[in-house]
């Protein structure tokens, strides 16, 4: 039997002021260090995922290892505080497009349990996309969506096939077919995974894996 690596998880990275974080780091040196005393040479040994890579926590030269880079290759961050520490780019999107197009009173509500009631009379558009295609239903009033290259605000409870966004004051008015992205780049504005993450009051990872999940099902 050949041990190639020593490995463990930091519970908390990503936050260059994470006490925690520097606390299992020192653990983990000392094991290292004292497994390569009694002859083993661990030249694969990791501790680092993306928090680390972009907070460094390890002190010694010869524990650095190899780096298991999770979140980071999404182009989202494991902790706000890492923010402009790499110039990530988002790798995933999701987009879908206008499916219907309605014209609401003032005083109209949207969606189920009527949690939005138009302040004015407003143009309301329909997407076909829901939480069985793992968009957070936590989002519901919360999160935005991209139409011509703006930000739009949605509309009441995300449903399970629907997503309902507010597309007042466009001109020209809005027509069937048009492209809406809900998680990604559209003209000079990106929504990311951290954004949505937090509108769902989550984890860019579990968003990932959500969306990611509802795409492979099939």
């Amino acid at each position: 039997l050949e041990v190639a690596g020593l490995a463990s998880h930091l519970a908390t990275s990503g936050d260059p002021d994470d006490e925690f974080a520097l606390k299992q780091a020192r653990v983990y040196e000392d094991t290292l260090r004292r497994a390569r005393d009694r002859g083993f040479a661990l030249p694969h040994s990791n501790l680092n995922a993306t928090g680390g890579t972009l907070v460094p926590v390890l002190s010694d030269p010869a524990a650095q290892g190899i780096a298991r880079l999770g979140i980071g290759l999404y182009g989202a961050l494991p902790d706000p505080a890492s923010k402009g520490r790499a110039e990530l780019r988002g790798a995933m999107s999701f987009s879908t497009r206008l499916h219907a197009i309605k014209t609401i009173p003032a005083g109209a509500t949207v969606s189920y349990g009527c949690t939005w009631t138009a302040t004015r009379d407003s143009v309301i558009g329909v997407l076909p996309a829901g939480y069985s295609d793992g968009y957070p239903r936590a989002a519901s009033n919360r999160g935005f969506a991209l139409f011509r290259g703006a930000r739009v605000p949605i509309r009441g409870r995300v449903c399970m096939n629907m997503i309902m966004i507010e597309l007042t004051d466009f001109t020209p008015a809005p027509s069937l077919g048009e492209e809406v992205v809900l998680l990604g780049r559209q003209g000079a504005d990106e929504i990311t995974l951290d954004e949505l993450g937090g509108w769902a009051g989550t984890i860019s990872y579990e968003v990932a894996c959500s969306l990611g999940a509802a795409n492979y099902r099939d």
